[in-house]
C-alpha cells in the first residue's frame, strides 16, 4: 500500500487529503487516511506522530478504555440465565415460579428474553413480575400448543433484593415451560 495525496472538487486546486492507494484488480483506488488530533495538534492515537495529553483527554471524555467498552462484551460478561427451563403446572398466583435467586444488593437484573413453550390446549398469558406481585414487567400472549419468544433490547428491570417470578393464566391440557436470559450487573 502506498500513500498518496488526492485533490477534491469543488476547488480542486490546493486542498488535499491524505489517502492510501490500493490496487484492486486492474483499478487503482484511494481510501481516506486520517489521524485525529486535538485542538492543540496533539495526536490522539499511539501511532500518531505526537502522542500526548490529547489522547488521554479523549479517553477521559468518551470512555474508550475500561472493562466494558464493547457492548457485546458487556452482555457476555454480565450474562444471566436460570439453571434450567421452568415448568409451570398451575395457573395464576398458585403456579407462580421463581426465575432464579433474588437479585443481590447493589446489583440489578434486566430480563432481555423469555422463551415460552406452551403445551396447553387453551391460549395463555405469561406474566413476568417481581416477587412483590404488584410490579408487572411484561405480559405475553401465547396461543395454544405453540412456542413464543419475547425479547426487549433494554430488558425489564428487576431491582436489587427482589426475585423475578413468572406465572401463566391457563394450563388446561398441558403445562407451560419458560426459560429466560438477560444481564445482571452492578447498579449504576
Amino acid at each position: 500500500m502506498a500513500e498518496a495525496v488526492v485533490q477534491l472538487p469543488p476547488d480542486g486546486i490546493g486542498k488535499m487529503i491524505r489517502a492510501v492507494e490500493l490496487v484492486v484488480g486492474v483499478n487503482t483506488v484511494y481510501m481516506e487516511g486520517s489521524v485525529p488530533y486535538d485542538e492543540d495538534g496533539v495526536g490522539l492515537y499511539d501511532d500518531a506522530p505526537v502522542v500526548g495529553a490529547g489522547r488521554q483527554a479523549l479517553l477521559d471524555t468518551v470512555g474508550l478504555e475500561g472493562e466494558h467498552t464493547n457492548p457485546e462484551k458487556y452482555l457476555h460478561d454480565n450474562h444471566w440465565e436460570p439453571d434450567a427451563e421452568i415448568p409451570i403446572v398451575a395457573a395464576g398466583a398458585p403456579g407462580e415460579l421463581s426465575l432464579g435467586a433474588a437479585v443481590a444488593v447493589g446489583v440489578v437484573r434486566r430480563i432481555r428474553e423469555i422463551t415460552i413453550r406452551h403445551a396447553g390446549t387453551n391460549n395463555t398469558v405469561v406474566t413476568l413480575l417481581d416477587e412483590t406481585g404488584g410490579n408487572i414487567k411484561a405480559s405475553i400472549n401465547v396461543p395454544a400448543q405453540t412456542t413464543r419468544v419475547w425479547s426487549s433490547q433494554d430488558g425489564r428491570l428487576i431491582a436489587a433484593t427482589l426475585q423475578p417470578v413468572i406465572q401463566t393464566s391457563d394450563v388446561t391440557g398441558g403445562s407451560t415451560f419458560v426459560s429466560a436470559s438477560g444481564v445482571e450487573a452492578a447498579q449504576t
